[in-house]
């Protein structure tokens, strides 16, 4: 999954690869697995070295109901998108429009049965072709 959505924001949004960061959560008992579970991540994720980020360490509690104890843990990754103010900008603009498409505008017409007011988004909404367009271009 997190591999489709970096793919997704490089190809579909157009983010630049430096722009996306990958930051790691991990218990700190596996501090003395840290290198190889960065190598790991590195493996999976279409993300170069540079752009893997900080490494948080979670507390170890003694009264703790963890599972995930396994041997496959492997952490937590949080994806971050530098300069993303636009970005969430643009996703809200394809979502209102995607709404308007299935279940009408705001004043409750479908916009193809003429709805006149639109939202109030200032995004401009994404024209559904492009988006179905690079959504299909997607090469995994």
């Amino acid at each position: 999954m997190l591999t489709f959505f970096i793919k997704w924001l490089k190809q579909i949004c157009q983010i630049e690869p430096d722009n996306i960061r990958c930051d790691l959560y991990i218990h700190e008992t596996y501090k003395d697995k840290i290198n190889s579970i960065i190598k790991y991540w590195l493996r999976q994720l279409p993300i170069k070295p540079s752009n893997f980020g900080t490494v948080y360490f979670k507390k170890h509690k003694i009264n703790s109901n963890r599972r995930n104890i396994s041997v496959e843990y492997k952490g937590l990754i949080r994806v971050i998108v530098k300069k993303s103010s636009s970005l969430n900008r643009q996703i809200s603009g394809w979502i209102e429009r995607i709404g308007q498409l299935i279940a009408g505008s705001a004043n409750g017409k479908p916009v193809a049965f003429g709805a006149i007011y639109r939202g109030s988004n200032p995004c401009p909404a994404a024209s559904l072709r492009l988006v179905r367009k690079r959504m299909f271009s997607l090469n995994f």
